[in-house]
């Protein structure tokens, strides 16, 4: 059984960098924090296309519909507001986003 507690290679966490990310270190450590997180905020599909990535923004929305259907299983329609879960995945993505710039900025460093 994996172990799923490992962070060398854990397909199910959304956070970690993928193996294409590191590969890409060098180009993605030269993305704008700033742009790349306007982008996530205000238009996801514009900053799939900006960092060329979408593996773990569709974990991201995955994890989240899963988390959608949790909260109206448990509560029902009525009390389900999907803008404040539509809200929390934004905010989830757009963390994802600028946690990959600034890691592969580290990664970069940390190979000179």
């Amino acid at each position: 059984m994996a172990n799923l507690q490992s962070t060398i290679s854990n397909p199910w966490n959304p956070f970690l960098p993928t193996p294409r990310d590191i590969q890409r270190t060098e180009e993605l450590s030269q993305k704008s924090l700033l742009i790349s997180g306007i982008l996530s905020f205000l238009f996801l599909p514009a900053a799939m296309i900006y960092l060329g990535r979408a593996v773990n923004l569709v974990k991201i929305l995955g994890y989240g519909l899963l988390f959608a259907i949790f909260l109206v299983a448990m509560f029902g329609f009525e009390v389900v507001n999907s803008k404040y879960i539509g809200f929390a995945c934004n905010i989830a993505v757009l963390i994802e986003q600028l946690n990959t710039v600034h890691k592969a900025r580290q990664r970069k460093i940390e190979s000179n």
